[in-house]
């Protein structure tokens, strides 16, 4: 899985411009949602959330194969393009920041810090370099699977939630309420310390009371 979680966390680092283009300018939600992203599989990309915009609804994408962050229209044309290779994740900022203006976009809060920290990673304020192919066809494979995965749930219990990667801990994952009773979160979460490989997590609430174990 070394290919894997090498790649996982470089998306990790660069997915925090999306991240900070939805915290700009979505109107804020209490659960924090409005920050999140999505895997296109389909697509090979990685999408934000539609903004509104003068021209009309626009969305910060980040396209896995060309390794470019691409500002979409509703018909997913190209409105501007930034590629990641060959600069820092601080120069890609500042070259999206820039070019906000064109899209009519205010950018001065843009840049401004997240409200969390993701992990400080060996390669942070490197240049962006181009991803192996095994490295991109081996991320995408595990996510995809991530999201059957959270499909099958979804279907599994007859509800409807997002499946949405989550920019501070980067997982893929859901949060459905079953019933009255009872709350689940799942999804596939990044290597960490505690399971030493990427693994798929469960997590039960109650929403009355503590879950009863019979």
């Amino acid at each position: 899985m070394f290919e894997y979680t090498f790649l996982d966390q470089q998306l990790h680092q660069l997915s925090q411009v999306i991240a900070k283009a939805n915290r700009t300018f979505i109107p804020a939600l209490e659960d924090d949602s409005h920050t999140n992203l999505a895997f296109d599989s389909l697509g090979k990309r990685i999408l934000g959330r539609w903004i509104n915009s003068e021209s009309g609804k626009i969305m910060l994408t980040y396209q896995l194969t060309s390794q470019n962050f691409e500002w979409v229209d509703e018909n997913y044309h190209i409105q501007l393009s930034v590629s990641s290779i060959g600069k820092t994740v601080s120069e890609i900022e500042s070259e999206i920041s820039y070019k906000l203006q064109d899209l009519n976009l205010d950018d001065s809060n843009f840049k401004d810090p997240m409200h969390y920290d993701i992990p400080e990673y060996s390669f942070k304020g490197q240049k962006i370099e181009p991803f192996s192919e095994n490295q991109l066809n081996s991320w995408m494979h595990y996510r995809l699977i991530a999201n059957e995965a959270c499909h099958a749930l979804l279907g599994h219990l007859a509800v409807n939630a997002e499946i949405r990667i989550w920019p501070h801990h980067f997982d893929t994952g859901l949060y459905v309420n079953v019933n009255s009773k009872l709350g689940i979160g799942f999804g596939l979460a990044m290597e960490d310390q505690m399971a030493g490989a990427p693994y798929f997590y469960m997590a039960g609430y109650g929403l009355q009371n503590q879950i009863s174990k019979s």
